[in-house]
């Protein structure tokens, strides 16, 4: 890690250099400043439930640190199946309108589960940098692109 051998001054002061250029690459690009926005949010899956209807009842937990929120949070949700092989992934937009001011929330989603097996786990990573063709897919990115 970049950290590691660095004393506390140092690194404050490459902390305070990184987020002084983020900060000024994001005042000249709106969509710059919200894609930056998006990697300030913590995504993890508490539980999941296989149902009947052919879908998983996922729970998942958000957190954010920013006092500026997200209306929409877009993850994708991977389900793993033996040996951790990903049977199937879906972009699931997550709507954050119930955060509150402690920064967390949590939602559950129906997502459709993989047919041809069973999903042993799953898994949930947030896109730092999606391909601008795939903005679409992002509706919190799509928002403020006027796409």
């Amino acid at each position: 890690m970049l950290l590691r051998g660095m004393n506390c001054t140092s690194a404050i002061l490459l902390a305070a250099a990184l987020a002084l250029l983020v900060s000024g690459c994001a005042e000249e690009d709106p969509l710059g400043r919200r894609l930056a926005q998006r990697t300030h949010f913590q995504v993890s899956i508490v539980s999941f439930i296989p149902r009947d209807d052919g879908t998983l009842l996922v729970e998942l937990e958000v957190s954010t640190l920013l006092s500026a929120r997200l209306d929409t949070l877009t993850v994708t949700v991977r389900q793993h199946g033996e040996a951790d092989q990903v049977l199937k992934q879906d972009r699931i937009p997550l709507d954050l309108s119930e955060m509150d001011a402690t920064g967390v929330v949590r939602l559950f989603r129906k997502i459709p589960a993989y047919a041809d097996g069973e999903v042993l786990s799953l898994t949930v990573t947030l896109e730092v940098d999606p391909p601008a063709t795939e903005y679409g897919d992002f509706p919190e990115i799509e928002e403020l692109a006027g796409l």
